[in-house]
């Protein structure tokens, strides 16, 4: 699909996307999927998907929030851009998380890795992590954002570029 038709489709679509937190305790101003883990995938904004996995108490939760698999969106708040987005995260040591996101977008697929510094509390851990993409690639990245095990939210702030990324967990 060529450039104009995807920016079409966004601009189409972006009526039906929905900003919000997870509830977790975070900033509003995130994307709201519109799915939930063991739902049919779909197109954000195309309404939500019925649930069938587990939800996120307690009892269910896994001891480590941050590794494992996730997919999700990433969208900017500066461009009319986003896409499909996926991470592999890995635990480096006590208080630092590898991500390597996989990110969609209208230009290619794009493929990076970022080292998370992970602060814990009661139920939710919160990250930072920096990244230099290289000067065509929009510079350095710095990403800020939380997790509680099942949803993954983080705002991306660069020289050229800010946005989301609102991912949930695969369960793998």
């Amino acid at each position: 699909m060529g450039f104009l038709a995807v920016l079409v489709a966004m601009i189409a679509l972006g009526a039906g996307l929905l900003f919000k937190c997870c509830g977790c305790g975070g900033a509003a101003g995130e994307l709201d999927l519109g799915r939930r883990r063991g739902a049919t995938s779909g197109l954000a904004g195309s309404g939500p998907a019925t649930a069938t996995g587990p939800s996120a108490t307690t009892a269910t939760r896994r001891a480590d929030l941050l590794a494992g698999k996730w997919d999700g969106r990433w969208a900017s708040s500066t461009k009319n851009l986003g896409g499909a987005l996926s991470a592999a995260i890995t635990k480096t040591d006590e208080t630092h998380y590898k991500a390597t996101f996989t990110a969609e977008s209208p230009l290619g697929t794009s493929t990076y890795e970022v080292v998370f510094t992970v602060k814990r509390q009661d139920g939710r851990w919160d990250f930072k992590g920096k990244k230099n993409l290289g000067l065509l690639s929009g510079g350095t990245y710095t990403y800020d954002g939380h997790t509680d095990g099942e949803d993954f939210e983080s705002t991306y702030d660069s020289t050229f570029d800010r946005g989301v990324f609102k991912l949930r967990s695969t369960g793998d």
